[in-house]
């Protein structure tokens, strides 16, 4: 959150500075969002599996639109202020 990259990150930080959130078009631009500890331990099992040259894609194998992240923030925002 202290660096303006990620726009869940930017978004926390925003919303936690009781900003508005800056949405760039219409939310519905689609990514594959990754928690960073599977990227790390993808990261150290590739090391174990490499004889080589190898290219590996990591991803959480699921799309979530910007408008999806908006709303699951939303709810989370919404649980924790009851």
């Amino acid at each position: 959150m202290h660096k303006n990259q990620g726009v869940i990150g930017v978004w926390l930080k925003s919303i936690l500075q009781n900003k508005k959130i800056e949405v760039w078009g219409d939310g519905s631009v689609i990514r594959d969002y990754v928690y960073v500890m599977d990227v790390a331990n993808a990261v150290v099992n590739a090391f174990d599996m490499v004889d080589g040259a190898a290219v590996y894609n990591i991803g959480g194998g699921k799309e979530y639109s910007v408008n999806d992240i908006i709303t699951e923030i939303k709810i989370v925002l919404v649980f924790h202020l009851k």
